[in-house]
């Protein structure tokens, strides 16, 4: 069985992440291919905010503020090394990982030639923000005829203009260009003039049923009716406020996925996040994986505008992507009527993922090379 290299990011307990690299091995394993994980070890500093300068900013005008913040954030980060013990568990189950690692100026000359084909994507494996991006991303240390790639993210509207020399460089060396949204093909074509296929993310090339065999039961989950919550960024007051709400309304308790305050829900992993939504009767989130597994196990949810983030990143192109492409606008949080709100038609969507879901598997077949036959 020939052999696939999968370059994505690693390391981080993200559910879209571990759950698209799930994803992405499934289908190479369906077309008949053994694929493992590169292990990207490449961390180059960027000219932005580290994780902790952006949790203690804000209006802090005295010391005591300060150090009680940072007495936050290193309760945060003991926190996160315990939840990402459950990820490693998910990971060391599901996800097949190469024993060694690779790394910018840590990498030999015969590397590729244990491998058939790489693949970069999905995931933000382009954005220039991020440390373990580099010319790696873009498969350069492989020949081109090996540099494939599937639904890649950059996870900003632009390229900041130092890298924009670079990422044309290493966009060239590539004859197959796919992105995960429609912003990222046009960073494509601006930066190339190459047209770039516009797919969607792995995650929505598995059946539900596919999905719920690798689910299982959240062991925090409340016996009563619950609507999930999953915000990677900042929680408007407005969307707080409806929350409770609809929430006191319906007489349903509300589970924070995303919130350290809510611990036992923090420590999910990945297959009890399927469980988590499966089984909500409502999802409200600002994560694209969150609509994207919405979709896929057919939960009503609202999709909110991402906030708290750079201006540099674009964390509403990938979600108007989504629910454009799947007829899905109502859905936005400022378009939801509050009469519909816990009934969401998914008969159009469906349609068209299984569209989708054809002109994603014609494109592996394309570069894989694999016979339709």
């Amino acid at each position: 069985m020939e052999k696939i290299g999968i370059f994505t990011l690693n390391g981080n307990p993200n559910f879209g992440n571990k759950l698209q690299n799930y994803a992405m091995q499934k289908i190479l394993k369906d077309f008949n291919f053994d694929s493992e994980t590169i292990i990207n070890t490449t961390h180059i500093p960027r000219e932005i905010r580290t994780n902790k300068e952006l949790f203690l900013e804000g209006n802090i005008n005295n010391k005591l503020k300060i150090i009680k913040n940072k007495v936050n954030y290193e309760r945060y980060k003991t926190l996160n090394e315990k939840r990402k013990v459950s990820f490693n568990q998910f990971t060391k189950k599901y996800i097949k990982e190469m024993k060694s690692s690779i790394g910018l100026g840590n990498i030999s000359n015969d590397f590729h030639e244990e491998y058939e084909f790489f693949i970069a994507g999905s995931d933000q494996v382009w954005n220039p923000h991020i440390p373990a991006v580099s010319e790696l991303s873009f498969l350069t240390f492989a020949p081109k005829e090996k540099r494939l790639t599937y639904a890649p993210s950059f996870g900003v509207s632009n390229i900041p203009l130092n890298y924009q020399k670079e990422y044309k460089k290493w966009l060239m060396g590539i004859e197959n260009l796919s992105v995960r949204e429609q912003q990222g093909a046009n960073i494509i074509y601006n930066l190339t003039g190459k047209q770039a296929k516009v797919l969607v993310d792995p995650t929505m090339l598995l059946t539900k049923e596919e999905w719920l065999n690798i689910s299982k039961i959240a062991k925090e989950k409340p016996s009563e009716k619950y609507i999930l919550t999953y915000f990677l960024g900042d929680i408007d007051k407005e969307i707080k406020i409806k929350l409770k709400s609809i929430a006191k309304k319906n007489q349903l308790k509300i589970v924070n996925l995303a919130s350290e305050k809510d611990k036992k829900y923090y420590m999910t992993d990945p297959s009890e996040f399927l469980d988590y939504i499966n089984d909500a009767q409502l999802f409200i989130t600002d994560s694209f994986h969150g609509c994207v597994f919405a979709v896929l196990l057919e939960t009503p949810f609202v999709v909110c505008d991402r906030k708290g983030h750079s201006k540099e990143e674009n964390m509403s192109s990938r979600i108007d992507t989504l629910v454009n492409k799947f007829g899905l606008q109502s859905r936005k949080f400022n378009n939801v009527i509050d009469r519909e709100i816990f009934r969401c038609d998914y008969d159009k969507a469906k349609k068209i993922l299984e569209l989708e879901r054809e002109i994603s598997m014609e494109y592996f077949r394309d570069i894989l090379k694999v016979d339709s036959n």
